[in-house]
């Protein structure tokens, strides 16, 4: 049975709250948390000196709550818990804020979000086309079209039901936010008012058009803002996560509904 305690919230004096609100629209997630790295670190911000119920009683969190991250048994922790973590951090440890928040997932350097970006696409091309084959259909990776600003790659393939469709692949790394969703669905708005108005254009050129996104959480915003839609052509966004190809979601249209990455059937 959970201790009543286990869910208790941080109390921020004003000065700090103010500070923490800072942090957090200076930070913008960049990756899903790497809890392995998370917990070395909170490991490691306690020292050998203080027992976890000290550290806790310091942050103004629970021994249990620091537990959770150091054994790896959470998704994530608040930016609160990751700024008091930080600021209680044995002096000895080196740990830094910027330190934990990005093992939390978070930076707050754009050239972060560029190496992010690139990374994704060194990654993306060959898990799609991986997978694809896993999956039993034939791929072919097309050459780098530099000049063409509207997609990263594109793949030939019988995944959408002809002998040689073409599939676009747009990579993108936007800033969202856990906490503020009326900021996030204008983010979300804007980038697809720009990806739509090179889509339209040229879509009887192409088979499917997919943005690639590498976080749950631009996953999740983007599906939020594309299940009200029903277009003409077929559009849909992946997730990857560095490993693997997770998941599709396919926009409502008149074209192809056909979902070729279905959570759970790739590693099958």
């Amino acid at each position: 049975m959970a201790n009543k305690n286990d869910n208790k919230k941080i109390v921020l004096d004003g000065p700090t709250a103010k500070r923490v609100e800072a942090y957090a629209k200076a930070y913008t997630r960049i990756h899903d948390v790497d809890k392995e790295r998370l917990s070395n670190l909170v490991l490691r911000a306690k020292g050998e000196n203080r027992s976890m119920r000290q550290f806790a009683e310091q942050i103004g969190t629970t021994p249990s709550t620091l537990s959770r991250l150091i054994n790896m048994q959470t998704g994530t922790a608040n930016d609160e818990l990751i700024y008091k973590i930080a600021e209680n951090a044995d002096p000895e440890s080196g740990v830094t804020l910027d330190d934990l928040m990005n093992a939390h997932g978070k930076s707050r350097s754009q050239k972060d979000l560029y190496n992010q970006l690139s990374l994704l696409a060194e990654l993306s091309i060959q898990l799609i086309d991986e997978s694809l084959i896993k999956l039993g259909y034939w791929s072919h990776i097309r050459e780098y079209e530099p000049y063409n600003k509207m997609f990263d790659y594109s793949i030939e393939t019988n995944a959408l039901g002809t002998e040689n469709g073409l599939w676009l692949f747009d990579l993108k790394v936007f800033r969202v936010s856990n906490n503020v969703q009326s900021a996030n669905t204008i983010v979300v708005r804007n980038m697809l008012n720009r990806v739509f108005s090179n889509f339209y254009l040229h879509s009887d050129s192409f088979d499917r058009y997919s943005i690639i996104v590498g976080t749950r959480l631009e996953f999740e915003q983007l599906r939020r803002e594309l299940i009200k839609y029903q277009i003409k052509d077929s559009f849909s966004i992946i997730l990857v996560n560095g490993r693997e190809v997770v998941e599709e979601f396919v926009v409502a249209n008149e074209k192809n509904n056909k979902v070729v990455f279905e959570r759970g059937n790739i590693n099958e």
